[in-house]
């Protein structure tokens, strides 16, 4: 029997997330991802008698876009409550892999029909989107252009296809082409790593040609002005400077109006947005949610369960809790309307127009009040962790190893990573296998990742995999921080570690005077910088890292880390008393110098697993290991002096 591989591919990814406004804008982009990868996928389980083992990748066996979709599962289950958290998590790659009992001209008519219904559910999306919000506010039909509303959103997606007949391929062409490849496996296993070989390999192929997107200004004369997210694309509405802001003006003013769109989704005054940006903000509101309705049980209310927080009550969402009442500090942030802002506000009506209603601002002073006058976090976290070279294993995994894999992941995308987030008091943005997004209080932000990669790496480990690590980026960034960049730091972040050799955590603290710092550590040393936030927060002072960090530029020349722990002491000999207690106690002087002498261990220790690097200076650990001090006493305070 003819068989044949089919992968897809929809992007771009990170241009599309990432370019957001508001946690629900990252959110939705997150969904909008898995729901229309999802949709990519249903002819094959239609063709293929709603066979979900058709998929090697990803998983979907127990996926809930899966089992409550009529059309597909041959026995669809209603969402219910307990359910919604994994129903509405954005779980799905922008990818997968099938293979199919076809041969190769009904597989690429298949192939052809994914990409179809891909682009016919994303239109049905901006559809519904479009005639909604034209529908319901004056003169919207006339001011938001339908011709500029198709042009973008139908020339933003790419979608990559590649086809390929399962069969035996002979070793030398294949290494002739690829590679030196050892195929010294059984007859099964080698052939489909040879089939496994090719399909990357055109798949790269495909991915050098660049996707440049068939859209241009429907009218050449009258251009307006850039969109204020994706500044590829033109904003909606005329293209006037002053018919634009009037025009904008007025639309923000009408989203305050209930049933005008939606309840509890609007936009700031100054926002600017073309099509694709447009659908971001609204698209869970006018379609998706409607879609999602129909799966859910009558007693699952969607629409009023998705209330994600601004970044304000991210940052301090475990300051929230920290009362007698917990229950009543829950409840004070999901209120249907809520403003983070509020809790940093000196009156209840401070921009004169989101005002707090006057029960919320006693509430919040009350609890402001519990705590201590200005003690509410103003930064938050950003967190993104992927699995460590997850590709390698599948190059040289079989068939029956890959489906093993996949299956994995999807458990833990389905239900691991969203308990370790929430149970830090975090957000959780997307999952899609072996990588993670997350927004969380900056406090709780390096264990939560921790605690992820440890729940990755048993995962696999109970399975027989050995030596499964993971690598995470964490940003430190200030609640008005721009969020794009917000999630470039933490990206950036990201990068760093897995350049300084995998199986580890880079942090990057970006204060709001401007002093950024960033410092990579192995992952056994955030029990150590969780002991020194304990010292920070029990009042000790940080005065004499900053007394050595002046220095930075003598220590790093030193080679002798006897004579950076002197000196070490001698700084933390001079402080307060209070201090000394904290770092250098009456029972163990040489706590702090401990410290040191561990960081320094187990960062020789990591950096000898690395096969590329050399082995760090002791200047430039000593270096690393103040930084992350002065880290420490951010995150302890969570805002500025």
């Amino acid at each position: 029997m003819s068989r044949c591989l089919i992968a897809f591919s929809l992007g771009p990814v990170q241009t599309f997330i990432e370019s957001a406004r508001s946690v629900r804008d990252l959110w939705t982009g997150s969904y909008l991802l898995s729901w229309l990868t999802y949709h990519a996928m249903r002819p094959i389980l239609l063709k293929n008698e709603q066979r979900a083992d058709s998929f090697i990748f990803p998983d979907i066996s127990n996926h809930p876009l899966w089992t409550s979709d009529p059309g597909c599962c041959s026995k669809p289950v209603q969402v219910v409550a307990a359910d919604l958290d994994q129903f509405l998590s954005p779980c799905l790659p922008n990818r997968f892999l099938a293979i199919v009992p076809f041969d190769e001209n009904d597989a690429r008519d298949l192939a052809a029909k994914c990409v179809e219904a891909c682009h016919r559910e994303w239109k049905d999306i901006c559809e519904d989107t479009y005639n909604q919000i034209a529908a319901k506010i004056p003169g919207g039909s006339d001011q938001f252009k339908r011709d500029l509303w198709d042009a973008q959103s139908e020339s933003f997606f790419e979608i990559q296809t590649v086809i390929l007949p399962l069969a035996q391929y002979d070793a030398a062409i294949v290494n002739k082409w690829l590679g030196n490849i050892s195929f010294q496996q059984p007859p099964e296993t080698a052939a489909w790593l040879q089939s496994w070989a090719l399909l990357q390999s055109l798949f790269a192929a495909s991915r050098t040609v660049r996707h440049v997107p068939k859209y241009s200004p429907i009218d050449q004369n009258h251009v307006t002005a850039k969109c204020s997210i994706l500044g590829s694309y033109e904003q909606m509405g005329p293209a006037g400077l002053k018919e634009s802001k009037d025009f904008w003006k007025s639309f923000c003013r009408s989203l305050d109006q209930p049933g005008v769109v939606v309840n509890g989704i609007g936009m700031r005054s100054g926002e600017r947005f073309c099509a694709i940006s447009m659908v971001k903000r609204f698209a869970f509101a006018t379609a998706l949610s409607k879609r999602l309705r129909a799966r859910a049980a009558d007693t699952v209310d969607i629409s009023n369960v998705v209330r994600y927080p601004d970044t304000h009550t991210v940052a301090a969402a475990k300051w929230l809790t920290r009362s007698e009442h917990v229950q009543d500090d829950f409840e004070l942030q999901r209120k249907s309307h809520w403003n983070g802002q509020w809790l940093h506000w000196e009156r209840p009506n401070q921009d004169g127009v989101d005002v707090c209603s006057d029960r919320t601002w006693q509430e919040i002073q009350e609890k402001k009040g519990l705590r201590g006058k200005g003690a509410v976090p103003i930064y938050y976290a950003v967190l993104m962790l992927d699995g460590d070279k997850m590709g390698d294993r599948l190059r040289v995994a079989s068939q029956s190893e890959q489906t093993n894999m996949s299956r994995l992941m999807s458990q833990f995308a389905l239900k691991e990573a969203r308990t370790v987030v929430e149970d830090h008091f975090g957000t959780l943005i997307y999952s899609g296998g072996d990588d993670v997004l997350a927004l969380l209080p900056i406090e709780t932000a390096l264990d939560c990742a921790d605690n992820l990669r440890q729940k990755f790496s048993e995962l696999w480990l109970k399975e027989g995999y050995q030596d499964v690590t993971a690598s995470a980026g964490v940003s430190l960034v200030h609640a008005k921080e721009d969020l794009r960049l917000a999630l470039g730091y933490a990206r950036a972040a990201e990068k760093l570690a897995k350049k300084s050799g995998r199986n580890c955590l880079a942090l990057k603290t970006c204060r709001g005077s401007g002093e950024y710092s960033t410092a990579v550590l192995p992952w056994d040393v955030i029990s150590v910088m969780n002991r020194w936030v304990a010292s920070f927060i029990n009042q000790a002072s940080d005065r004499w890292a900053y007394r050595l960090a002046a220095e930075m530029t003598t220590w790093s020349a030193f080679s002798d880390i006897e004579i950076l722990k002197k000196e070490l002491n001698r700084q933390l000999a001079r402080s307060d008393d209070e201090t000394r207690c904290q770092f250098l106690p009456q029972t163990d002087s040489a706590t702090m110098m401990r410290d040191l002498q561990d960081y320094y261990d187990l960062s020789i220790a990591w950096s000898a697993q690395k096969t590329q690097a050399a082995e760090p200076s002791v200047g430039k650990l000593f270096e690393q290991f103040i930084t992350l001090i002065q880290s420490a006493s951010f995150i302890a305070r969570g805002r500025d002096h």
